[in-house]
């Protein structure tokens, strides 16, 4: 009889009556056994028995604890940044959202890389944020995919190369490749040939599956021109929606194209100037859309609020490229804008749209001070303008439109926006959403100078409220200013 058996014989039947053989027990065993002192057999059957399942649990061979050395680093010929600039960065990315961007986008910039300590932070950001992981590539360069492979904890998504040079050139990417691959593969033939790339598509369209469809199609927004109009067109009658919607946005980039001219006989009729020495816009709304509207993009179903004939003439006015107007109606854009009455915010907002789906300067330039005016419009504005209506509008408008203008801002915006903020938390009103944003924004915004630094702190020793944030704002001045010297 085995140990083990005599064990579970003394266990079932009593310890006293049948005692376990302790000469016979395993060596590994045994040697703890001896250790205990306890008599009582009871006692000894147990420990035998917990002895033996943990011996017998621990058996097996010797697994094999040899480290792995991990595959070096790969080199990255740009200079290490400096112990100032790296310190600076940890600091950046520790006082806001909108300076931990203004960071990242100023190390993508640069010709310095950073060292691997500033890796890891910089890797987790980009697990949940699309528009940044470009940026945070090209920052960490060979290491931060190595990093990534071999942390898999941070969380890293980084945009690799799949579709290398070599591959955008070949073929049979397009016959046999991933539609990731036959994307790149004809978005590169249209950069260097686009009536090949346009036929090419052509020539297998019936064959590709809707969301293909949808994919490649897009492609066609480089370079879009007439010569595209023909097989646009007929993707107009798709029989998937996302096919139609996107042929039609590539054919409203085409000043030329039918639709564009379909467009506007549909809508030219509702635009009228009245009025010798006061202009005025008269505004009549059209019908509810034909079948032939419907097939150019125009949508019957208004936004919660908006009638449908409203909708009608805002989809109509957006997509028009508004210089067409001024033949129209007889007038620049400035006399156009001004002549519209203030019951007919929907069309200013929509010539906005317009505005900047054509990048027309002159049309946003004119909008871009309209108390109805979108804040989108500053985009196709330019800086002049911008700076010149800037004092006039309100508060409320100001952060958005700030988060169009490139930082640093230009000097009359800066003293704008600085005296708003100031007569917000000298009133006590810093918890008016405005206040909070326009905060956040002379963080990244102001001039990284040495006066304004001095501004910040005589306004914080003066605020009724908002100090933590303006301690934030001196911050990031210093931080921005030590970081743009090192690492331009």
């Amino acid at each position: 009889m085995s140990t083990w058996e005599e064990v579970v014989s003394a266990a079932l039947v009593g310890a006293r009556t049948r005692a376990v053989d302790a000469e016979n027990l395993d060596a590994v065993v045994a040697q703890h056994v001896t250790r205990v002192v306890d008599t009582d057999p009871s006692i000894r059957v147990l420990q035998i028995a917990a002895l033996t399942a943990v011996a017998t649990q621990a058996s097996g061979p010797v697994p094999d604890l040899t480290a792995q050395p991990l595959p070096p680093v790969p080199a990255d010929p740009r200079p290490l940044m400096s112990e100032l600039a790296s310190a600076h960065v940890g600091r950046a990315f520790t006082l806001s959202p909108a300076v931990a961007n203004w960071c990242v986008d100023l190390l993508s910039h640069s010709r310095f890389r950073p060292p691997m300590r500033l890796l890891p932070d910089l890797l987790r950001r980009t697990a949940h944020n699309v528009a940044i992981r470009p940026k945070i590539e090209r920052i960490a360069g060979p290491a931060g995919y190595w990093l990534a492979e071999y942390a898999p904890d941070l969380g890293a998504v980084l945009p690799r190369e799949e579709v290398g040079t070599t591959t955008r050139e070949d073929p049979t990417v397009w016959t046999h490749g991933a539609l990731s691959e036959r994307t790149a593969y004809l978005r590169a033939l249209r950069g260097r040939d686009p009536i090949a790339g346009a036929e090419l598509l052509a020539a297998g369209w019936a064959s590709e599956s809707g969301p293909d469809r949808e994919a490649l199609l897009d492609t066609l927004t480089q370079g879009a021109s007439v010569a595209d109009e023909d097989f646009l067109e007929r993707a107009l009658d798709d029989r998937r929606g996302a096919v139609r919607a996107t042929a039609a946005r590539i054919l409203d980039i085409i000043p030329e194209s039918g639709l564009q001219q379909r467009l506007f006989a549909a809508a030219s009729p509702h635009l009228e100037m009245r009025g010798r020495l006061r202009k005025k816009l008269h505004v009549t709304l059209p019908a509810e859309p034909d079948d032939d509207l419907r097939r150019d993009g125009i949508t019957v179903k208004p936004p919660r609020g908006t009638g449908l004939r409203v909708w009608v003439l805002a989809q109509l006015l957006s997509r028009i490229p508004p210089s067409r107007w001024e033949a129209q109606l007889g007038a620049d854009p400035t006399t156009i804008v001004d002549a519209i009455g203030p019951e007919d915010g929907v069309v200013v907002e929509s010539l906005c749209r317009a505005a900047v789906l054509h990048r027309d300067q002159r049309w946003a330039d004119a909008l871009v001070g309209h108390r109805e005016a979108l804040p989108d419009v500053a985009r196709a504005a330019s800086t002049a303008r911008l700076v010149s209506v800037y004092p006039d509008l309100p508060a409320e408008k100001l952060p958005a439109l700030l988060a169009l203008i490139d930082a640093p801002w230009p000097e009359p915006i800066a003293r704008h926006t600085f005296a708003a903020v100031a007569r917000l938390l000298r009133e006590n009103t810093y918890s008016a959403p405005a206040a909070a944003r326009l905060l956040d924004a002379l963080a990244v915004g102001l001039p990284a100078t040495d006066r304004w630094q001095e501004a910040v702190a005589q306004l914080s020793a003066t605020a009724v409220t908002g100090h933590a944030q303006l301690a934030v704002v001196s911050e990031a001045l210093r931080v921005r200013s030590v970081l743009t010297k090192e690492l331009q």
